[in-house]
């Protein structure tokens, strides 16, 4: 028996500092991506333009540029810029905090769920798959998300409704729930699980005072969303824009039909493979531990299984009612919720009598955790919307401002890099550069085109790309070019014939 308690003791110690190891590597592949410093994208040229042209005050009111962001969020980069510059590294230093905190969170939470026999494997998803290292190092909100959600879900765990004074449970929720609201949107998802978790617990123990407690705390979470959201999101969550983009990314809350059930079937499995992997036994490994989970914490820890399953739930919901869409980036802020599940349902699991059970299941993890990450990240950049790379292919090739065609695709990159960048004075040859807008017509501006001319483009899918070439090259002669669909970046010059 004391042989049996030493093997398991140092099989744990072994485990720990597997553990340990995984968020090193997680972390190193962090910092690793964001000391590639990519150039910045589309959208986070576009809201960098918003907390460069605006004071604190002013980013309570909606952006511009078809961007939204939370007030808290957006004044953490702004102080960070104020601090450092309008570099990529000032601006992305908080999701890199964030992503970085994210795994030592984690960790915390497995440790109060799982065993570190299954411990391993929801860490190594969370430090190594691509989404998660990428928006470590995005100028966006949605990896800080996450740490948001996270810290939500430790709070929780830590925080016992029953054993906690009043005053001060009310107190630490008040200000716990006012910061999330304001500096992470979809945390309202996130506390409404929290608090249901904790009215489910004080009402099962028929505790008045427990309830009155979380009675104020919801109500003041509640009135600030209302606010938020009338003041700031209504607006845009409800525009044209939004809702015909994101129409293929809500949810039919009734189901008509075979194909209305598959569509949000594909949208809850998008959220599996955006964890796992995009292999079928990726996908289906983690929906069986994420069922196993869920059943096992109804049944022996209700007041948890509320707290993990109903933010999913409610982000259903809203996507029902065309509030809130299951896009990628999105649903990040629930991917650590999933990946939680998955941990404990791997536990669940591993707990079975059947060693080849056990066997079987650590073998399927390793397979699943080698197919999805990034590990080469560490030693192959990350490019995307590269637009440096076109102003070094149009500076060799001798294009001036004059003779440059700014798609608009590739026009937010192009007035951060020549407008806010603090290197900037390195592209000022193409400063005049003709930036015509989305309704332009190309074939009409082709011919009247004169002389030696350049287009670059970003950010466009490859059928858009090849019409506008199509019109281009009707009046215009390709001289030489630049194409690269993986990190879409695209520079094209030309002569009139």
């Amino acid at each position: 028996m004391k042989l049996l308690k030493e093997i398991v003791a140092k099989q744990d110690k072994l485990l720990k500092i597997l553990a340990w190891a995984i968020i090193g590597l997680g972390i190193l592949l962090r910092i690793a991506v964001y000391l590639q410093n990519r150039n910045l994208f589309i959208d986070e040229a576009n809201l960098a333009r918003n907390i460069y042209e605006r004071g604190f005050l002013e980013l309570l009111h909606p952006l511009d540029y078809e961007q939204y962001a939370p007030p808290i969020f957006l004044w953490i980069l702004k102080i960070s810029t104020l601090l450092f510059g309008y570099s990529e590294y000032a601006f992305r230093i908080y999701p890199l905090l964030a992503g970085i905190g994210t795994l030592f969170v984690l960790y915390l939470i497995l440790k109060e769920m799982t065993s570190f026999k299954s411990m391993w494997y929801p860490l190594f998803l969370m430090a190594t798959a691509f989404m998660f290292i990428k928006f470590s190092s995005e100028l966006k909100q949605h990896g800080c998300d996450m740490f948001m959600v996270l810290l939500l879900v430790l709070l929780t765990l830590k925080t016992d409704i029953l054993k906690t004074a009043q005053r001060k449970f009310i107190l630490l929720w008040c200000i716990a729930g006012s910061v999330a609201i304001w500096l992470s949107m979809p945390s309202v998802f996130m506390l409404a699980g929290a608090g249901i978790s904790y009215m489910y617990t004080a009402v099962r123990k028929k505790d008045i005072k427990k309830i009155f407690s979380v009675v104020v705390i919801g109500a003041v979470w509640i009135v600030q969303f209302l606010f938020y959201y009338f003041t700031m999101l209504k607006q845009q969550a409800n525009s044209d824009y939004i809702q015909s983009t994101l129409n293929d990314y809500f949810i039919y809350l009734l189901p008509n039909g075979k194909e209305q059930m598959m569509h949000n079937w594909y949208l809850f499995r998008n959220i599996l493979m955006l964890v796992a992997g995009g292999t079928f036994l990726a996908w289906f490994f983690s929906f069986v531990l994420f069922v196993t989970a869920a059943v096992s914490l109804l049944i022996k820890n209700t007041a948890r299984a509320l707290l993990l399953i109903l933010p999913v739930f409610f982000t259903f919901l809203a996507a029902g009612f065309h509030q809130y869409a299951i896009l990628e980036r999105y649903i990040l802020f629930l991917t650590p919720l999933i990946i939680i599940l998955i941990g404990y349902g791997f536990e669940v699991l591993l707990r079975l009598r059947f060693a080849v059970t056990k066997v079987l299941l650590v073998i399927v993890a390793v397979i699943c955790a080698k197919n999805n990450n990034k590990i080469e990240l560490l030693y192959r950049p990350h490019k995307f919307e590269q637009i440096t790379d076109e102003f070094i292919f149009l500076k060799k090739n001798h294009i001036s401002g004059s003779q440059l065609y700014v798609n608009h695709s590739a026009r937010p990159a192009f007035i951060y890099y020549l407008q806010i960048h603090p290197q900037r004075q390195e592209w000022a040859q193409f400063k005049g550069a003709h930036m015509p807008g989305w309704q332009v017509n190309y074939d009409s501006l082709a011919s009247h085109i004169n002389g030696r001319v350049a287009f670059i483009y970003t950010a466009l899918s490859t059928e858009e790309l090849a019409n506008y070439r199509n019109i281009l090259e009707k009046h215009l002669k390709l001289e030489t070019f630049m194409q690269e669909d993986d990190g879409r970046r695209y520079a094209y010059i030309y002569n009139k014939p």
